[in-house]
């Protein structure tokens, strides 16, 4: 039976090795992701019909980098939408946001409430993207929200899985997950909702990245017989 991806989740990395390799600025690695390599990836994701596609756009981690990193990445972030937000309205792109909002600038949730409304009718892609996102953070926000508003003294996965971001944005595990630069590891990315999807380490650092990677990262993931712990 052929493998249907359905939901594809990226963890971009590499970007500020790919700038200190090029003698550039730290933020030209983050700048070229966003302007080049995101459109690009979400043109492919539309032609070969994958229905969700998830980028950790920034973690609860990255508050630790410097401040003017920080910030810039949170600009990028801004003139992405302001460069590609109608475009990705008239494709057919839904955008979706998971993360922790609480903390983030007050005009940056106006900007993540802006676009999600403007594009909840679209159907042809869900571009859903993880700001303010660890895995461990949304396991524990969903705990607590359970602890004030469940009355249940016993929990389903069922239950559990309803009260996580993905699931309020409708969104299905992730089928494949990929991880750019060479890093062999998932960081706490969806840490509940991994436990059966296929990972694929690409040694490319995000800013190389290109259509044709991700076209054999689809082929490889085709060539695979899943089996679902069984």
């Amino acid at each position: 039976m052929t493998n249907q991806l359905t939901h594809l989740a990226l963890i971009p990395d590499g970007n500020r090795r790919w700038a200190k390799a090029h003698n550039l600025p730290v933020l030209m690695g983050h700048r070229r992701v966003m302007e080049k390599v995101f459109p690009a990836l979400v043109k492919k994701c539309l032609d070969l019909e994958i229905k969700y596609f998830t980028i950790w756009g920034f973690s609860t981690e990255n508050w630790s980098r410097s401040q003017e990193e920080v910030e810039g990445l949170f600009k990028l972030f801004n003139l992405f939408f302001e460069k590609f937000g109608q475009k990705l309205l008239k494709e057919g792109v839904r955008i979706t946001f998971i993360g922790k909002r609480e903390g983030l600038d007050e005009r940056f949730n106006q900007i993540i409430n802006r676009w999600s409304e403007l594009t909840q009718a679209n159907e042809k892609l869900v571009l859903n993207i993880a700001f303010n996102y660890g895995g461990h953070d949304e396991i524990i926000r969903a705990i607590n929200q359970i602890l004030n508003e469940s009355n249940q003294k016993v929990i389903t996965e069922d239950d559990f899985t309803n009260y996580l971001d993905t699931s309020r944005n409708g969104l299905p595990a992730p089928d494949l997950i990929i991880r750019t630069s060479g890093e062999q590891r998932l960081s706490g990315f969806m840490s509940w909702q991994s436990a059966y999807s296929e990972l694929y380490f690409s040694q490319k650092m995000m800013p190389d990245w290109n259509e044709e990677d991700l076209q054999i990262a689809f082929d490889d993931f085709h060539a695979r017989q899943r089996r679902f712990g069984k």
